[in-house]
């Protein structure tokens, strides 16, 4: 009888230990910017930046958009290209790929 107390108290142990995931670890970032927005030719000033999934020269298809980047709000730098695509996190946690030209560095 005693035996089958402790089998029954270390199954109990073993399913309350496996329950929780353990996130992955953030990517650490090379650098801080600032979302910057633009105007358009029609004069329209745009402050929403779409994050995509791959970077613009990455094969796609299709590309993802993965969430915004909003002119004011400060990001961390993931990874830069040398075709002017840069890989940020934004402070709610969404990594995505965006133009170069969005993020004036810190």
């Amino acid at each position: 009888m005693r035996h089958w107390i402790i089998l029954a108290c270390m199954a109990a142990l073993l399913i309350s230990c496996g329950g929780t995931p353990v996130a992955a670890p953030m990517a650490a970032a090379i650098g801080r910017g600032t979302i910057v927005g633009y105007t358009q030719t029609d004069g329209e000033h745009v402050t929403d930046i779409t994050l995509h999934n791959a970077a613009a020269e990455d094969p796609c298809n299709p590309c993802t958009s993965l969430g915004f980047a909003h002119e004011g709000d400060r990001v961390d730098i993931l990874e830069r290209r040398a075709n002017g695509a840069v890989k940020i996190r934004t402070s709610k946690g969404i990594e995505g790929w965006m133009d170069s030209e969005f993020v004036k560095n810190e």
